[in-house]
């Protein structure tokens, strides 16, 4: 196997762990366990144990017996607002988008759903789901307060 050669400053090398701490927590924090793939994980380390190497060992740690590096709580932390921004998007976008499958489903019917142009099908939905994003978003505060009043919780 041809191996590459890539030089960075110390700041392209936190930017560099954190893509992959961030695309390892999408790629496997729903998976039962949330392991990676062997070749992830052999990419991750390479990249931890140079991260290391860089003078970022505050945000990777060694475990000897398991012969493996794992990102630390201060990485967790820096990534952490980025994690909770993406969940709350994808949330958001997949709940709209099933909304208007089903609305689109009630206004043709299943059956000419099929039927109908797989790319005008997918404008009608975006065009529906973004219409529907926008109600949401101006419910959303309302109906939450509404859902933490019947728990007892104060907002």
């Amino acid at each position: 196997m041809k191996k590459i050669m890539l030089e960075f400053s110390s700041r392209q090398m936190e930017e560099l762990l954190r893509l992959v701490y961030l695309g390892d927590w999408i790629l496997n924090s729903h998976k039962p366990g949330n392991k990676p793939s062997s070749a992830v994980r052999e990419t991750e380390e390479i990249v931890y144990r140079a991260a290391v190497e860089c003078g970022l060992g505050k945000f990777i740690e060694y475990e000897p017996e398991h012969a493996r590096s794992y990102p630390t709580a201060k990485l967790d932390k820096l990534c952490h607002d980025d994690i909770e921004k993406y969940d709350a998007l994808t949330f958001f976008e997949a709940f709209a988008g099933m909304l208007a499958e089903r609305a689109l489903e009630n206004k043709h019917g299943v059956k000419s759903l099929k039927r109908m142009d797989p790319d005008e099908l997918f404008v009608e939905t975006e065009q529906l789901a973004d219409e529907l994003k926008e109600k949401i978003a101006e419910k959303i505060p309302a109906v939450l307060d509404a859902v933490l009043e019947k728990a007892g919780v104060k907002a």
